[in-house]
């Protein structure tokens, strides 16, 4: 997860795929635990950070 969110590939088009597709797979595992409890602290899809450069 740390590489997926690396501010040295930020724009790259393969990595911008990759996070979008690890929010929605985190979501989903969200939805389904849900009913038994579980509660992740931020139900919203991360944002991509630019580098302080």
């Amino acid at each position: 997860l740390k590489m997926a969110w690396s501010p040295l590939l930020q724009h790259n088009t393969d990595h911008q795929w990759l996070r979008k597709l690890i929010a929605e797979v985190a979501e989903e595992v969200d939805a389904e635990f849900a009913p038994f409890g579980a509660q992740f602290e931020s139900t919203g899809v991360p944002g991509i950070r630019h580098s302080e450069r």
